[in-house]
């Protein structure tokens, strides 16, 4: 292998600052970190279908062919944008005295980072982006949070991935539910639906019709129930009582 070459995958190399700028070519305002933000700005703006090197490169006053020497590929730039937008404005601190709030501190802040930057959303999951720096910054502050978790590192790296998964999953149904403005479900459509989900056709649904346990409000909102708090508190009652009936024995 080269000399000037690395085993990291180059969008990995350039995160971690390994792989450096290109010494040749345009520079001044160019570089790695202006053309990361400049394509941000067009995915917050327009969503990741907006993002092109071309329009990267007008929006920074460079040709595209510049752009290349820096980026390889748009795929290559979409990883770095996805680490970069996943930076937080305030330190990831979480209460490493209670394992609860500390996780609950974890999942609302990502919440977050889905909620500033919903195009990430749309970028597929990989390993090499859960190596990612700031990636590894939430996996860091997940660790963090369940310092005082009675568990070994297995079932504490099994709980960061089935937190994740919950986070990301809601807050694509919050976008995706904000996207379409007004709720596709009216009280009218529940009050119809009511009619033909009957006892007989769906004996356990019906009944939820009937007390108004389907509303067709935005979950975590419109009814005054957080769904985000629910489910989160959910989850972490299921590894409280996993937690406990390990140290009582029973597996």
């Amino acid at each position: 292998m080269p000399a000037e070459e690395t085993p990291l995958p180059r969008a990995l190399g350039i995160a971690w600052g390994v792989e450096t700028a290109p010494t040749r070519g345009p520079r001044r305002g160019l570089s790695h970190d202006a053309i990361v933000r400049s394509a941000i700005d067009l995915a917050d703006a327009g969503g990741l279908g907006a993002v092109t090197m071309a329009r990267v490169a007008e929006a920074l006053g460079f040709t595209t062919m510049s752009l290349y020497r820096y980026v390889t590929s748009k795929e290559e730039l979409v990883v770095l944008m996805q680490d970069a937008a996943a930076t937080h404005p305030r330190e990831l601190d979480v209460a490493t005295d209670d394992w609860r709030q500390g996780l609950r501190d974890v999942a609302h802040l990502q919440l977050d980072v889905f909620a500033r930057h919903p195009w990430i959303l749309d970028v597929p999951l990989s390993v090499q982006g859960v190596l990612m720096p700031n990636a590894m910054r939430f996996a860091d502050a997940t660790y963090r949070a369940m310092r005082t978790l009675p568990a070994d590192d297995a079932l504490k790296q099994s709980v960061l991935l089935s937190l994740s998964m919950f986070v990301r999953v809601f807050g694509q149904l919050r976008r995706d539910l904000g996207a379409a403005g007004t709720p596709d479900i009216s009280p009218a459509t529940i009050t119809l639906l009511a009619q033909v989900v009957t006892p007989e056709r769906y004996p356990d649904l019906a009944p939820v019709f009937r007390s108004g346990g389907y509303t067709g409000e935005d979950p975590g909102g419109g009814d005054g129930t957080d769904d985000f708090a629910v489910g989160l508190e959910l989850f972490l009652d299921g590894l409280d009582a996993h937690v406990s009936r390990a140290a009582e024995g029973g597996g």
